[in-house]
């Protein structure tokens, strides 16, 4: 062997041992490490990879191509660091096509670089090792024919060899447009998923039309408890109109989703539709809810509508690429947010007549929206514009006093209730702000209540201290709304349902463990799991154990106030239904009432192993997450309820 292909071998070497390093460091930050078969696929692409960057170094191999190869790891080395971070920092993984919105964040660089953990930073040694041995080494590689082809083919053999472990049609989807971050990450490496996320933003993947798949009664796993039903709960809907446009539409992608919407099941009233008809609705989404916020002795408001009202034990809320803004989006739709884009934002021109808000303005509402903050993040004004809000107000129309820090909830409340309390039936649509972290340094409201936190809670870590503290100035909302209520004589005929965006931020799922009280947090201790209540004063207590989300929010209060729409049109379910629930994650992963399947592992955890699914209701379950995520998609880029938004105000023929 002579010298410079020796030579050119070793610089094989040490990069692709660079690459692999890089992605070492990556895995044992994961909770589980990979299979044997995707530790393999992993390193055959770090080496085709790096064979493929010797292939091109060849052309000039001087000493700009050494610190062009040095900068190259050290960017690898940083978007491996940068997905550690995002995941502990925002609960999260982010790609090139949905990184703009981090754009509008960027006061939180210096916050994001602070809580990485300190093994996260290790990525950074082998850039650095990589780089003291082209110091080190002075040799120069000249091209020959013969070297060029050696690179060459090790680059093909390696990537052919890594495409060949991809041995499931999923798995293969999943490579070619990475829409599943996670799975993308465990399964490719964290080099392969920025190349591929590269290609797909600079070359997108044309999307797949959803298609249509059927559970069949026999696949589904026999039911927890029998159901027995003595009143015909039917809800009979006349598509002919619907089916006429379907026959006349020209574009296929149209009429596939009009097919696909009209197969889905009808699911049935029950004995809980039109438990609230008539009454008024007064729809919250908190700022990072969860369980701690809810404490007895400090927080007695939200303690007592836990207590007293319909707790929903089992629920979750998915984070998508931005958080707040599509957790809010789910709310307001109940469709699947695109992985590739901050939905909210790049679909605000699109009309929503599926929404809440337009329900409940078919239904002779005064429907209102309240925020106490500008639109800095998301274009709530347009959206809402376009989902048939009355009026909206943001921090810009109402007379806030700016504090340090995350404005007052409790002055929030006060300045939204005149603008509807007086209505004769009122939606009103409330987004908080004030428990939005960070809980690590000072601000107003999270030091307004440090007192009386010490004087019950002494020991408790700063940060959560502060958590709390801005949990007052929201239980000190909560009492007013109240308050104002039963002073207009509408407490009894007012719904109010809390929901949370996200956990709290920055927050680590042991910490939210560790401090989280009296209330249960088991399933798996998922930091997804957040508080959602239905208060209402004349209603009895509930406790919900049903596994439901962010997404079952509109049919579940479509069908308590026996609105007019089409739960075809939604991707969650009415919890109170019988129909199968199904919580679907950003990752792919969902759960059922019958269990938990871990995409990334392609395994179904069964709760019950005396009950268990079968393996083709598994896929068929499959099958119904993955139409969700295609045909929200789909809805999207057509514009689809701007083309049928009559299908929003059905004809039902019971």
């Amino acid at each position: 062997m002579n010298k410079t292909l020796k030579n050119l071998l070793i610089q094989l070497l040490i990069l692709t041992l660079t690459f692999v390093g890089i992605e070492a460091v990556y895995l044992i930050h994961q909770t589980s490490l990979p299979s044997g078969l995707t530790l393999l696929r992993i390193l055959l692409f770090d080496m085709s990879f790096a064979a493929l960057l010797m292939t091109l170094a060849q052309f000039r191999f001087t000493k700009i191509t050494k610190v062009i190869l040095v900068i190259i790891t050290l960017l690898c080395a940083i978007y491996a660091t940068a997905q550690l971070g995002f995941i502990t920092f925002l609960g999260n993984y982010i790609s090139f096509k949905n990184a703009g919105q981090a754009t509008k964040v960027t006061e939180y660089i210096i916050e994001f670089i602070k809580f990485l953990k300190p093994t996260a930073l290790l990525t950074l040694i082998f850039p650095c090792f990589y780089a003291f041995y082209q110091i080190k080494e002075k040799s120069e590689i000249k091209l020959t024919v013969k070297q060029f082809a050696l690179t060459l083919m090790i680059s093909l053999i390696s990537y052919t060899g890594a495409i060949s472990t991809i041995t499931s049609d999923s798995l293969m989807k999943i490579y070619k447009n990475p829409t599943f971050i996670e799975t993308a990450l465990r399964e490719f490496g964290t080099q392969r998923f920025m190349f591929r996320d590269l290609i797909t933003l600079m070359i997108p993947v044309e999307e797949e039309t959803p298609v249509i798949e059927v559970i069949t009664p026999e696949e589904t796993p026999e039911p927890m408890e029998p159901v027995i039903e003595t009143i015909d709960y039917s809800r009979n809907i006349n598509d002919t109109l619907w089916i006429e446009a379907k026959d006349a539409e020209e574009k296929e992608n149209i009429r596939q989703l009009d097919e696909y919407l009209m197969s889905r099941t009808i699911t049935d009233k029950n004995e809980m539709t039109g438990f609230f008809e008539g009454k008024n609705l007064i729809y919250i989404m908190i700022e990072a809810f969860d369980y701690i916020a809810i404490d007895e002795t400090l927080t007695p408001t939200l303690y007592m509508m836990q207590q007293q009202g319909w707790d929903f034990n089992n629920y979750f809320t998915p984070k998508y690429s931005c958080t707040t803004g599509e957790s809010e989006f789910i709310a307001l739709t109940s469709l699947v947010p695109s992985s590739s884009v901050c939905t909210p934002n790049s679909y605000s021109k699109n009309t929503f007549t599926n929404s809440i808000l337009t329900l409940f303005k078919n239904a002779g509402y005064a429907v209102t929206a309240y925020h106490n903050w500008e639109d800095e993040f998301y274009d709530r004004r347009e959206l809402y514009e376009n989902m048939g809000i009355t009026e909206y107000y943001n921090i810009d129309q109402m007379n806030f006093k700016i504090i340090q820090g995350w404005q007052s909830d409790d002055e929030l409340m006060k300045e939204a209730i005149p603008h509807f309390i007086n209505e004769d039936k009122f939606m009103a649509h409330i987004v908080t702000s004030g428990m939005h972290f960070p809980y690590d340094m000072d601000s107003t409201l999270g030091n307004r209540y440090m007192n009386e936190i010490n004087a019950v809670y002494p020991d408790y870590d700063t940060a959560i201290k502060r958590y709390i503290s801005k949990s007052m100035e929201l239980d000190k909302a909560m009492n007013t709304l109240l308050t104002e209520l039963e002073n207009a004589g509408k407490l009894e005929d007012t719904v109010i349902v809390m929901f949370a965006d996200h956990h709290p931020l920055k927050t680590s799922i042991s910490t939210l463990v560790e401090y989280t009280n009296e209330f249960d947090r088991s399933y798996g201790l998922n930091e997804d799991k957040t508080p959602m209540i239905i208060y209402n004063a004349s209603a009895e207590e509930k406790d919900i154990d049903t596994p439901c989300s962010t997404f079952d929010l509109i049919p579940t209060v479509a069908n308590l106030f026996n609105l007019n729409y089409d739960p075809r049109l939604y991707v969650g379910t009415d919890i109170f239904s019988t129909d199968e629930n199904t919580v679907i994650f950003t990752n792919g992963d969902w759960i059922s009432t019958y269990g938990w399947y871990k995409a990334s592992e392609s395994t179904f955890y069964n709760f019950d192993d005396s009950n268990p699914a079968s393996e083709k209701w598994i896929e068929n379950q499959n099958k119904k997450v993955s139409n969700a995520f295609s045909t929200s998609l789909l809805i999207y880029k057509t514009d689809y309820f701007k083309k049928r938004d009559w299908i929003t105000n059905p004809v039902i023929t019971d």
